[in-house]
């Protein structure tokens, strides 16, 4: 009993420090050497434990809420589920989590989190992210963190089997080359990475049977997808689909992939800050009817497009290309081409 006592005592100063217990429950230990009743000792006790661990709960909850709300998170939209960390970053808090509580990851789809990583992993990959207080441990939803592999690891336009190419000779500003690339496997390719789009919507055609994939990701296009969405449903426009022609490009396919005319040597597809989109919400791989008049033609990307204007007006932060692709017979239906390059052009 006199053990029992001591431990209660020891448990309820160290969680008192770190989830702020009141002193109430803190005075329940030190009543315990003053009492000769092992079964009120004992019920005391396990009062005291069930309200740290209530207390850590809340104080998780409240962290966790905070966190699923952030815009640096999930973007002005709140759909943007991907956060990449390049190699020396930490995850970018909003809010000062509480003493005692510490960030954890976990590799995305793990349903047990029992191999859990405290810090930033130093290895690329995707992982989710868990907030722990004490032995009550809490999984952050619709949050989901890549870490990148640097760009300096690949070796003459290649990381391992797959075939990069090397990023045009710009040292500074937009045009710089990535600090490091997201590693796509055949596990992680379809995480979603908003609400609208999986990773591998941004992966490079070609080279099919060649794993792991490396990407770019900039989650700034996202979130202006994300928000030109919103804007039309606003307006009126069910979106359940979005296809995407294409998000990352290597410089290599840039150069030497498929049909390389009207490519700009500085494509924003290879900074992975650009995205071609078309609704699509019947999914027959063409753009939908979205004035309704039954054909399917260049009043309808303008809509999509006009939608992604509106957000530029309101998300000064978001400015960038956007541009207007008619359709060509046996290739695609018409798309509008999309990114934040921190500059306006259009096209």
């Amino acid at each position: 009993m006199k053990n029992q006592k001591h431990l209660a005592r020891l448990i309820l100063a160290v969680v008192a420090a770190w989830v702020s217990l009141p002193a109430s429950a803190c005075a329940q230990a030190s009543a315990a050497d003053r009492t000769d009743a092992s079964s009120s000792d004992t019920a005391s006790f396990r009062t005291s434990v069930a309200s740290v661990r209530l207390a850590a709960a809340s104080a998780l909850e409240s962290a966790v809420l905070s966190l699923s709300g952030s815009a640096r998170m999930h973007g002005a939209s709140g759909s943007v589920h991907a956060t990449v960390l390049n190699p020396g970053e930490e995850l970018p808090l909003t809010v000062d989590l509480p003493r005692g509580m510490e960030i954890l990851y976990v590799a995305s789809g793990v349903a047990l989190p029992r191999d859990t990583i405290p810090g930033t992993p130093g290895q690329p990959g995707a992982w989710d992210v868990l907030l722990r207080m004490g032995d009550v441990t809490k999984r952050v939803p619709d949050l989901r963190v890549f870490t990148s592999l640097p760009l300096a690891s690949g070796q003459k336009g290649r990381i391992g089997k797959y075939l990069v190419g090397s990023w045009p000779d710009e040292k500074s500003g937009s045009y710089a080359p990535p600090a490091g690339l997201v590693e796509v496997t055949e596990d992680n390719a379809d995480l979603r990475v908003s609400e609208h789009v999986r990773l591998r919507d941004y992966l490079t055609k070609g080279q099919n049977d060649v794993w792991p994939k490396y990407v770019v990701l900039d989650a700034r296009v996202l979130d202006k997808l994300e928000l030109t969405i919103d804007e039309l449903e606003s307006a009126g426009h069910e979106i359940e689909h979005v296809g995407v022609i294409s998000a990352f490009r290597t410089p290599w396919y840039n150069a030497n992939g498929g049909s390389t005319a009207g490519r700009g040597q500085l494509s924003r597809h290879m900074y992975g800050d650009a995205i071609d989109v078309y609704v699509d919400n019947d999914r027959n791989g063409q753009m939908d009817d979205l004035n309704g008049d039954g054909r399917v033609d260049r009043k309808d990307t303008g809509i999509l497009a006009s939608a992604a204007e509106r957000v530029e007006r309101d998300q000064p932060h978001l400015v960038g290309g956007i541009g207007i692709y008619t359709a060509r017979p046996g290739a695609h239906s018409g798309f509008v081409h999309i990114d934040a390059r921190g500059t306006q052009a259009r096209w």
